[in-house]
C-alpha cells in the first residue's frame, strides 16, 4: 500500500510509502522541583530535556510536602502522564489539587522517549529518515538513501527493528513494490538497510 503526493517538497506525482514512527531508548531526567496548584502539577527537571508535549512520560521518586500536594496528589503524580511541555525544563501533568503546595522528591525522577523518527519511502526513488517533531516545511532529512537497494516504485511499509549502537543491531526491513534485477532477475525483494546511514 502506498500514497500519492503531488507535495512541492519532493516532486510531482510520487508515490509514498505509510509512514513508520520510532521511539529510541528512553531517557531519565532527574527532577529537581514539583509544584502542585489548580489542577496542575508543574515538573522541573535538573537538566534541559527533550520532552513534547503530547507525549508519555514516566514520573517517578514524588512523595507528600507542603500545602497541597497531599499523600493522594503526589501517588497520583508518579507513573505514566501525557505532559504538557511549558519550557525546556518544565512541563506540567493533570492534579486534582485545588490548593498551592510543593511536593519534596526521593530521587525523583521522568523517564521517556527523546529521539522520536519517522521513516517512509518514496518512487523517487528514495528511503528517507527524519527527526520528530517537524519543525517546518524546509526541515532537512537525517538520512537519506537513493542507490539501487530502493526499487523505482518506491517501498513497501517500513519495519523498524531495534535501538541499540551495536553494528548492524539498528536496522530497516521494506519490500521493493515492483519487480526489479536488485536481487534476482525480475523478482520482489526484501531490503535490510541500517536506520542511521540508511546504507
Amino acid at each position: 500500500e502506498y500514497t500519492d503526493t503531488d507535495s512541492a517538497g519532493f516532486a510531482a506525482d510520487l508515490q509514498f510509502s505509510p509512514l513508520t514512527e520510532f521511539y529510541g531508548d528512553d531517557v531519565a531526567y532527574s527532577i529537581s522541583g514539583v509544584s502542585v496548584n489548580a489542577g496542575l502539577a508543574t515538573v522541573t527537571t535538573s537538566a534541559t530535556n527533550k520532552f513534547v508535549s503530547n507525549q508519555v512520560v514516566v514520573i517517578s521518586g514524588v512523595t507528600t510536602g507542603s500545602g497541597g500536594c497531599t499523600a493522594a496528589i503526589a501517588a497520583a503524580i508518579d507513573g505514566e502522564q501525557t505532559i504538557a511541555v511549558t519550557s525546556d525544563t518544565t512541563f506540567t501533568v493533570p492534579t486534582a489539587a485545588a490548593s498551592p503546595g510543593t511536593c519534596d522528591l526521593s530521587t525523583a525522577e521522568a523517564t521517556g522517549p527523546t529521539q522520536d523518527y519517522l521513516f517512509f519511502g518514496d518512487s523517487a526513488p528514495a528511503v528517507y529518515t527524519f527527526e520528530l517533531p517537524l519543525m517546518s516545511d524546509t526541515q532537512d532529512h537525517l538520512a537519506m538513501q537513493t542507490t539501487t537497494e530502493v526499487s523505482s516504485y518506491g517501498t513497501s511499509a517500513i519495519i523498524v527493528d531495534n535501538d541499540s549502537s551495536d553494528g548492524q543491531a539498528s536496522s530497516i526491513y521494506y519490500g521493493t513494490q515492483n519487480p526489479s534485477n536488485i536481487c534476482g532477475s525480475g523478482v520482489y525483494c526484501a531490503i535490510k538497510l541500517t536506520q542511521a546511514g540508511l546504507q
